[in-house]
């Protein structure tokens, strides 16, 4: 499969999830869609089914080319590295369908996941699973989503989503099974007849009584993350702790897309292209094909990074300038991609040619974030802020488990803030938001500000689970 294939699968998906539905039916304006709600869900299914036929197809043949691949992982590293890649671009791609599916809400969606993915899809019942989405997805009112090709592992085999002719809409995880044994299993557990699980034992033994225990720990898991999902958004089953979930107002001003498709372009064109974003945050855009662009552009945006956020050293020291440059770190945006939990709205609005650029490396993007000057934007919304003293920050990382670069460290310091009643670090969800999903660092200290104006400062008499927010206090912060 060549490159050229998965660009043209990526831009008819993209086209089908976001525009197809529309311009098939010929609606222009929002009135015409309220007047014929029903056939225009229909229609979103009809493109969506026909966007996840396309992805599966091709996910299906990535996963054979690199199976055979991996036959001889010497002679085909740059194969393997590169199926690899395509694969996670087609994943991305489709967890888009559940990030529909949770009504385009963060904290729902990771309930529909149980953990990291494991395994081939060659090596899983996938056919199966595969015939009976197809069977469903014959009722137009129907959207059924084999989970096996999301990037994670999910808590069924398929995801059917029916809207009602009333308006509601409704959720169901199907687990699909196979296999004789099975099938006496689910009639064994219907039956609910103590003699028929003498004669399954005494017919099967050990090996089957292994797999009852498993299907019964499987439905158990399963149920217990599908009854998290009849819950309010950002709420959680434990009552010993309150998390809050604050939808981020998405507006044209939270998001630097503009600038990125600006810089690209600059950059197709050899042209001067890096842009400091909030005070906190450099942007450069480099042409790959281009060895002359991509020196010259890189070393402008270190010198810009240094003479912002740094000392500038004198011209003539050019030893200590060389040093001071090449220490500052700047990541490249496709590494962290499949970071975020599906394609990020922002980049639908991308030109098609900007979005195929950076995807595929053409153009790549390189940000450098600066965590003191953040800090600083931060002071000037009344939020205190500051870097959590590297003694707190590893009480922190022993008290809750953090796992290296499972939180933004600078110097061994995370970054922490103090609004309302929340005490707390920068996450690295927020730090997705502005590197990957391109939204303004402004956005993400509106947002925090937001939390603590819904949690106030208050120091009740009696302790109260708003206080688990908090940790640590203030004489734990450290300023630039």
């Amino acid at each position: 499969m060549q490159q050229h294939h998965i660009e043209r699968t990526l831009l008819r998906c993209r086209l089908l999830l976001t525009r197809s539905a529309v311009q098939r039916l010929g609606y222009r304006t929002s009135a015409e869609l309220s007047q014929n709600s029903v056939t225009f869900l229909h229609e979103c299914h009809a493109v969506f089914k026909r966007a996840q036929k396309l992805l599966i197809r091709d996910l299906l043949a990535l996963e054979a080319q690199l199976a055979e691949a991996q036959k001889n992982p010497v002679d085909q590293k740059e194969a393997i590295s590169r199926l690899r890649y395509w694969i996670t671009l087609l994943e991305l791609t489709y967890d888009s369908f559940l990030w529909i599916a949770a009504n385009h809400d963060r904290s729902d969606l990771t309930k529909f996941y149980k953990g990291p993915k494991h395994g081939a899809l060659l090596y899983q019942n996938i056919e199966s699973v595969i015939e009976l989405a197809e069977q469903l997805n014959q009722e137009p009112e129907v959207f059924a989503i084999p989970l096996d090709f999301s990037r994670f592992t999910c808590v069924g085999d398929i995801l059917r989503i029916r809207r009602h002719a009333d308006g509601g809409i409704s959720q169901d995880f199907i687990e699909v099974k196979e296999g004789k044994v099975n099938e006496e299993i689910f009639d064994l557990l219907r039956a609910k007849n103590p003699e028929r699980y003498n004669e399954f034992l005494g017919k099967y033994g050990e090996k089957g009584a292994s797999q009852i225990e498993r299907v019964l720990k499987q439905e158990k898991t399963m149920n217990a993350h599908v009854d998290l999902l009849g819950l309010q958004p950002g709420v959680y089953a434990k009552n010993d702790v309150v998390r809050l979930v604050t939808e981020m107002a998405i507006g044209h001003g939270d998001s630097f897309q503009d600038s990125v498709e600006s810089l690209v372009q600059s950059a197709r064109e050899k042209k001067y292209s890096v842009q400091t974003i909030d005070n906190c945050l450099v942007v450069t855009a480099l042409n790959a094909d281009s060895e002359e662009h991509c020196s010259k552009m890189d070393y402008t945006a270190r010198f810009i990074a240094h003479a912002r956020f740094g000392h500038l050293t004198i011209a003539t020291d050019q030893d200590r300038l060389f040093q001071a440059l090449s220490a500052i770190h700047f990541l490249d945006w496709r590494s962290g991609y499949g970071s975020v939990l599906c394609i990020p709205p922002p980049l639908r609005g991308l030109s098609t040619r900007c979005f195929l650029d950076l995807l595929f490396g053409r153009i790549r993007l390189h940000l450098h974030f600066d965590p003191a000057s953040f800090i600083q934007l931060c002071a000037e919304a009344g939020i205190r802020a500051g870097f959590v003293k590297k003694r707190t920050t590893n009480q922190l990382r022993s008290r809750f488990g953090w796992r290296k670069g499972q939180v933004p460290l600078f110097d061994g310091r995370a970054v922490g803030y103090i609004t309302g009643a929340i005490a707390a670090v920068l996450s690295p969800s927020y730090m997705d938001e502005i590197l990957f999903n391109w939204r303004m660092p402004s956005a993400i200290v509106r947002h925090i500000k937001q939390m603590g104006d819904e949690l106030p400062d208050t120091t009740p008499a009696v302790a109260t689970p708003y206080q688990t927010s908090r940790l640590f206090s203030e004489t734990d912060l450290e300023y630039p």
